[in-house]
């Protein structure tokens, strides 16, 4: 399946080394995988659901509107997207086997 958003979805360091992806790393490093794959179903639900909503309502965000979006509030969506990824650690070292 191609996302076409993701080529937008990029930092600009190539070897992608925000904060985020800083804790994803780690957390994918040293996460059991029965916790790790608990935890993504939820957030993977979450995505689902925010995604089932818009299209239920008719709310259409085409990828040029998004990337505008994202060019606008690029630090913004970094700094929310680290706090996601702290969340997501968390979630995975609750989980007993963590």
């Amino acid at each position: 399946m191609h996302d076409p958003l993701s080529q937008h979805m990029g930092d600009a360091d190539p070897y992608g080394n925000s904060r985020a992806f800083g804790v994803l790393h780690q957390l994918f490093h040293t996460a059991h995988p029965g916790p790790l794959a608990a935890a993504t179903e939820v957030f993977l639900k979450r995505l689902t659901l925010l995604e089932m909503i818009l299209e239920e309502k008719g709310i259409d965000i085409g990828e040029d509107e998004l990337t505008a979006y994202l060019h606008d509030h690029h630090q913004e969506v970094d700094e929310e997207t680290h706090k996601l990824a702290q969340l997501y650690f968390g979630r995975v070292a609750s989980r007993e086997g963590g």
